[in-house]
Formats: structure tokens, sequence, C-alpha cells
């Protein structure tokens, strides 16, 4: 019992002296960091020095940056970019485009350009401004477009002048005669007519006019052949008299009737004037 006792004694002698030998001798080190030199985990001790930062270079997006720790410091430098450079123009439905490329680092910005503007082209007349029947005018429309994608850029009504309101009015009138218009007037009637001859009757209430006008020439050098013109003058235009040669514009009426001197009844020719010219 004696020589166990002693045993266990001399075992537990051993095992403090190889632990203080231990804790003495021996380190478990950890390794150096850029602020830390090497550390023993088991007793704290140091060893050496720290490595300091290992700093790589500041980039145009990143500041400088320790390659063995990763800690910042600083900015980044910034793009140094250079001018703009086109690469495709813009038309006014496409847009073009253009870039710049950083002098430091080669990296590229791409950007769109703008929509350019519309390239008007000449009017054109999408109906024309005309007199209807009753010598009215109807305005027109003319538009303009793009030269490049045909949008329509504006309209706009035309309006026909006084003068070129009575012009195309005139132009449309038919040339008729008497034996024409009084031997078949229901076919005439409504038509657009022009005839010259010499006023024989006038009768007048303010601007309107009822005119009695022979239209077909004579041999003598006169005219003869009866028509009953109506027309509404123009205020300031000058008077219409008797023995005057005219020629007037304007549409067929069909027959009128009226009473001689001597009772019996005429029927002539009926028009209601739009022009006269004298």
């Amino acid at each position: 019992m004696k020589k166990v006792l002693i045993g266990v004694v001399a075992a537990a002698i051993v095992i403090a002296v190889v632990s203080v030998c231990v804790y003495l001798f021996y380190h478990d080190w950890s390794p150096a960091t850029c602020t830390s030199p090497q550390v023993c985990s088991i007793c704290g001790a140091t060893q050496g020095e720290a490595l300091g930062h290992d700093w790589e270079k500041a980039t145009c997006e990143s500041p400088r940056t320790c390659t063995r720790c990763g800690e910042e410091d600083g900015d980044p430098l910034g793009h140094d970019w250079g001018e703009w450079a086109t690469d495709k123009e813009s038309t006014c439905t496409v847009a073009g485009s253009k870039h710049r490329t950083c002098d430091r680092c080669g990296e590229t910005e791409q950007r769109s350009l703008p929509l350019a503007e519309h390239q008007p082209g000449d009017w054109e007349v999408v109906t024309e401004a005309t007199v209807d029947a009753s010598g009215n005018a109807v305005p027109g429309e003319r538009v303009r477009k793009c030269k490049v994608c045909g949008e329509e850029l504006e309209s706009e009504e035309i309006v026909l002048s006084a003068e070129e309101i009575a012009a195309q009015y005139k132009s449309s009138c038919t040339a008729l005669t008497y034996e024409q218009v009084a031997r078949d007037p229901d076919a005439y009637e409504g038509t657009k007519a022009v005839f010259t001859g010499e006023v024989i009757q006038v009768m007048q209430d303010g601007t309107y006019y009822t005119l009695r006008v022979n239209v077909t020439p004579a041999s003598w050098g006169g005219y003869t052949d009866t028509i009953m013109v109506g027309y509404d003058a123009s205020a300031g235009d000058s008077r219409i008299l008797e023995d005057d040669v005219i020629t007037f514009y304007g549409t067929m009426a069909g027959l009128y009737s009226y009473e001689s001197v001597m009772g019996a009844e005429i029927t002539v020719p009926l028009m209601f004037a739009e022009y006269i010219d004298r």
C-alpha cells in the first residue's frame, strides 16, 4: 500500500513539472497581422512586430486597399473622362448614341442622344378651296409633314380671297344661249351660266336690281331675246343703267312671267346673278 501511494505522488509530481515546463517553455503562436505581432494563444505573450499594411493603389472606383486584410484608406480617384464621341446620329424617330472613355482605367460610358427635330416639308393640299353653286366659298385644307418620318406637323385652312372666289365662280359658269334656256328651262334650272347682253330695263330697290337683259346678238349690232335677271349688288358698286352692256354670271331659275303694258303675259328665262361685269 505504501508503494502505491508513493507511485501516485511521483506521478503527480511529474505531471506538475511537465505542466510548468510547457507553460514556461512552449508557445502556440498565432500569425502576425497588419496591426498585431504574433500572439501566444496559451499565455498571451507576443513575438516580433506587426506586419504593417500592404497597400494596393487606389483606382477610379475604390480607395487604396490592403491586400492582406482588406482595410480601405482614403477615397476613390474617380474617373478621368475624355470627350463625348457620337456613335450614331439621332433622327426624329430613333435616338442616336454617344460614348466617352476614362483615360485612367479605360471604362466606357454609353448614353442616348435626344431625338432630332422634325424636318418640315412643303405644304401639301388635301382638299382644294372651292365655291359652291350659290357663290359661297368652301375652305380647303393643306398640311405640312416631316420629310423624314411623314408625321403631320401642322395644318391650316385654305381660304379664297374675294377675287379668287369671283374668278372660280365665273370659271365654273357655262356659256348658254337664249334658245337653250327658253326652249328647255327645266333642263337648265340650277345650272350656273354666263351671258353677255344689253340692259333694256332697270328696276332698283336699294342694292337689289331686277333687270331685263337682251342676250342674243342681232344683225344690226344690238341684242334681242330677253332674260330676266335678279342681282343683289354690293354696297358702293356703281349703278347699272339701261343700255349698259354687261356680262352676268349666276344660276338659272326656270321661267319668269310678267304682264306687259298692253296687258299680255310675257314669259322669259330667269337667272339670279352672283356677279356682273360691265
